[in-house]
């Protein structure tokens, strides 16, 4: 099987304050956007990110498990082959705000049916993973393997990977539509807040992470056709975060766990180029990132984001 990067969501900032709305600057890009529309297009991102963050956790249980799984079948007499498998769960989604199936009308109407089509369809697809991982360990509990020699299993395991990856591609889709959309209305919502600079210094660095998480994904098994693109994308987060880390700490009035917040963020970004580092000198002499490799990556990027919304939240 082949592992998918999955999309990251950054949580926008839920904040309804009394910021000032001056249109006056015609080349502001927020000017056309209302401060109620800016906080229910900030609610609506929030709410999608609740959805897929209860997804994200199930989803990578999953690819762990098919990978072990899709191994077991090529040897099913060692009874250790599917050994350490560890059921995913899902838990009921808790909604901050908002129904990700019914976008706020501050959006366009091509946008509302742009999210209705694709929310849909991400929960299509997380469904049929489900149905179908949950007749693959059935299968396994069963040992029917040992009647039709893995066949069946294969076939599902292929269903499962198919399911995944049309889920990874439409959650892509999604981020990057809602990435654009949320940063105009936090754009709106937080011209006087105190934190904004520092809030888009993390976007930034949360963005140039991203990049280099998916060039990682581009061609992992040669990893010299990637090298270049990915010492590139190292350096861009790295210069963002020397520039962002030499920032003032914050001291605003009222927001007593922004210094910590700020230290933790600029931690989180450093242990990711420190694991980064270690990885590329490793894969530039082997040829290739290996699984446990993308997942540092993905497991950093994470602690990162986990970082700037503790921030923000």
């Amino acid at each position: 099987m082949k592992k998918v990067y999955f999309t990251l969501i950054f949580v926008s900032l839920l904040v309804n304050v009394a910021c000032k709305f001056d249109k006056s600057n015609t080349d502001d890009p927020t000017e056309n956007i209302s401060q109620n529309d800016a906080n229910a297009i900030i609610d609506y991102n929030n709410a999608v990110i609740d959805l897929t963050d209860s997804h994200y956790s199930y989803l990578s249980g999953i690819d762990q498990n098919l990978v072990k799984i899709e191994k077991g079948l090529e040897n099913p007499d060692d009874r250790f082959a599917f050994m350490g498998l560890i059921m995913p769960i899902t838990t009921p989604v808790s909604f901050r705000s908002g129904n990700p199936e019914e976008p706020t009308k501050a959006l366009a109407e091509e946008d509302q049916d742009f999210f209705k089509t694709h929310i849909k369809s991400l929960k299509e697809s997380f469904s049929t993973v489900k149905s179908k991982y949950g007749e693959l360990n059935d299968y396994l509990k069963a040992e029917d393997y040992k009647d039709d020699g893995g066949e069946k299993g294969r076939k599902l395991i292929s269903d499962i990977d198919e399911q995944i990856a049309n889920y990874y591609k439409v959650n892509e889709v999604v981020n990057t539509k809602l990435a654009k959309i949320a940063d105009v209305a936090e754009r709106t919502t937080l011209q006087n807040h105190p934190l904004k600079d520092y809030i888009f210094a993390f976007k930034d660095d949360s963005k140039a992470i991203a990049e280099f998480v998916q060039t990682a994904y581009k061609n992992p098994n040669d990893y010299h056709s990637i090298e270049a693109d990915l010492n590139a994308a190292y350096k861009k987060i790295e210069q963002l975060n020397n520039k962002h880390s030499a920032m003032e700490t914050p001291k605003a009035e009222g927001y007593h766990h922004a210094a910590n917040g700020f230290q933790s963020f600029n931690k989180a970004i450093n242990n990711f180029l420190i694991d980064a580092r270690k990885i590329m000198r490793e894969a530039s002499t082997t040829g290739e990132l290996t699984e446990r490799n993308l997942s540092t990556f993905e497991q950093n990027q994470e602690a990162v984001r986990r970082a700037y919304n503790n921030f923000v939240d």
